[in-house]
């Protein structure tokens, strides 16, 4: 739908305008705790659209987009360190991913 408008010299013309998100947003929520155990973390996401984002405890909280993908799936390994050099990961997925904004919650018990 569209509304018809003139744009004159020295007046002030708004739009109102709807755009749905197309993308999927993911951000990493690095618990506290977790962190104190392992001060190196990190989230790493893989889409099928070749699309593949690292997210450090130091990052975190900054949405990253990806196109939807067609099979609505984006992989992710953790991966920690804890003070030994221990390195530890844990593969997952996002299933059945829309067009919104997702946070992974990273808490290692």
């Amino acid at each position: 739908m569209s509304d018809a408008f003139a744009i004159t010299d020295g007046d002030l013309t708004t739009l109102s305008l709807v755009a749905p998100q197309v993308n999927v947003g993911v951000k990493a929520v690095f618990d506290a705790n977790t962190l104190a155990d392992f001060p190196s973390a990190s989230l790493t996401l893989t889409a099928a659209t070749g699309r593949t984002v690292t997210i450090g405890s130091g990052n975190a909280d900054t949405y990253y987009y990806f196109s939807r993908p067609a099979d609505g799936r984006i992989d992710y390994t953790i991966r920690v360190t804890n003070a030994d050099g221990e390195a530890f990961s844990r593969d997952g997925a996002l299933t059945s991913v829309e067009a919104k904004n997702y946070a992974v919650a990273v808490r290692l018990d």
